[in-house]
């Protein structure tokens, strides 16, 4: 209907579709992130994964732009921190101003002339584990059977393989098998998505406040507590905590709009904030 021109603005989501309205050149091309963020996140409370540096490990060792290009069909933006890449502080974009705090990690491991495995080394001395990886018996949960949750699952026990030495299994269930897993804390890691509301850090770092349970990590913080309930000023602590500090949580990709428009449609909407809807478009001949 869009390329006949019934429709006027159209979204896809679809690596198929995205290409064929591309190779148009009639079609005006409009995309920017949104604020659903993937992510996978630790119990804090398991015997292994008690241990940051193991969390740790298991956050670096994965590739964000590959498991965007495996499992995301390229679709999405790699997402190095906690806080969503359309998220803003007034004229400020958060993520800009705070930058990449995983890559930064990747980084300076590197520049340390170290690797993944060697956190997981350190996690496991301090546990007492030896230092064998392929002796940890890690499970990591996912709500989905499909071939999509197949296709994840497998890029992650290849990556974890070839990364840390560990022979991750992989749990595939349906959503209420594994939500009432995670809430009872019958779990190593798992994955999620979550969706911002509102255009705040506040409303994506909240979610780690101690009296909450939207991610059941089984991490709480006082301090982190403190930082939260202070406001906007200390938000980039407060992830640097939760992320480079704790590393409670491991964000993959957020989500992005692909809108195709034709040239006469004006005043679209171009944030993943933008409240008006189709109130302001207008078709301009």
């Amino acid at each position: 209907a869009f390329e006949t021109g019934d429709l006027d603005y159209v979204s896809t989501g679809s690596a198929e579709w995205l290409q064929r309205f591309e190779s148009n050149s009639a079609n005006a091309k409009i995309q920017y992130p949104g604020a659903t963020l993937s992510y996978a996140f630790y119990n804090c409370a398991d015997q292994l994964f008690q241990n940051a540096n193991i969390r740790k490990a298991f956050t670096l060792a994965i590739d964000r732009d590959e498991i965007n290009e495996m499992c995301f069909s390229g679709l999405r933006t790699p997402t190095y921190g906690w806080v969503v890449p359309s998220m803003s502080v007034g004229e400020t974009n958060f993520r800009e101003d705070a930058g990449d705090l995983i890559k930064e990690m990747q980084e300076q491991l590197k520049a340390d002339g170290k690797t993944a495995k060697d956190l997981l080394l350190q996690g496991m001395s301090e546990l007492g584990l030896g230092d064998d990886p392929s002796t940890l018996k890690v499970t990591f949960s996912l709500a989905g059977t499909s071939d999509w949750y197949r296709t994840l699952g497998d890029f992650l026990q290849q990556t974890y393989l070839a990364e840390l030495g560990v022979n991750v299994e992989i749990s595939f269930s349906e959503w209420g098998i594994f939500s009432d897993n995670v809430n009872k804390g019958n779990y190593q890691i798992g994955f999620m998505g979550w969706g911002a509301y509102y255009n705040d850090p506040y409303d994506t770092l909240s979610l780690f406040v101690s009296s909450t349970d939207a991610i059941m990590t089984n991490w709480a913080s006082d301090e982190y507590d403190a930082l939260i309930a202070k406001g906007s000023t200390t938000m980039d602590d407060a992830e640097r905590m939760v992320i480079e500090d704790e590393c409670v949580a491991s964000p993959f990709a957020t989500n992005n709009y692909n809108i195709f428009v034709k040239d006469y449609v004006k005043n679209y909407p171009t944030g993943a904030f933008d409240k008006s809807g189709l109130k302001h478009v207008e078709i301009v001949k």
